[in-house]
C-alpha cells in the first residue's frame, strides 16, 4: 500500500467502526480503538508509517492518557482509596517485577555466564548487573 491517503481514510473509518462498536456493545471508545487498532496493524497489514504518523501515534497516546484521567470520578476515588491504591500499586509493580525477573534470567544466564563479564544489550539490566 503506497497511497498515504487510502491508509489515513482506512485508519478513519476503523476509527468510525470503533466508536460505533463501542456504543452497540457499551464499552470505552478507546478500548476499541486501541483493539482495532491492533488488528488492522498486524493482521491487515497497514503499518506503513512516516514522521507524521509517527507525531499522531505520540499525541495520540498523550490525550488517550488524559482521557484516562479525566474520566476518574473523584468521589469514588476518595471513597475508595484503600482498594484503589492496591490495585494502582499491583497493576504496576506485577508486570514489573515479572518482566525484571524474565530480564534477569535470560541476561544473567545467557551473557554474564558466557562471558564471566556483566555487558549485556541493555542499559537498565546492564546497570542492575553491574551494580551488584
Amino acid at each position: 500500500m503506497e497511497n498515504i491517503w487510502l491508509i489515513a481514510a482506512l485508519w478513519m473509518g476503523m476509527a468510525l467502526v470503533a466508536s460505533l462498536i463501542s456504543i452497540r456493545i457499551g464499552i470505552s471508545v478507546a478500548l476499541i480503538e486501541i483493539l482495532v487498532g491492533v488488528v488492522a496493524g498486524n493482521f491487515l497489514g497497514i503499518h506503513q508509517t512516516t514522521q507524521w504518523i509517527d507525531f499522531l501515534a505520540m499525541l495520540g497516546s498523550g490525550v488517550l492518557t488524559f482521557l484516562a484521567g479525566a474520566e476518574i470520578d473523584p468521589a469514588s476515588l476518595k471513597a475508595n482509596f484503600k482498594a484503589s491504591l492496591i490495585i494502582g500499586v499491583l497493576s504496576f509493580a506485577i508486570p514489573f517485577i515479572c518482566v525484571w525477573m524474565i530480564a534477569q534470567h535470560l541476561l544473567w544466564d545467557g551473557v554474564y555466564n558466557r562471558r564471566r563479564l556483566p555487558v549485556c544489550r541493555f542499559q537498565l539490566p546492564q546497570l542492575l548487573l553491574c551494580m551488584r
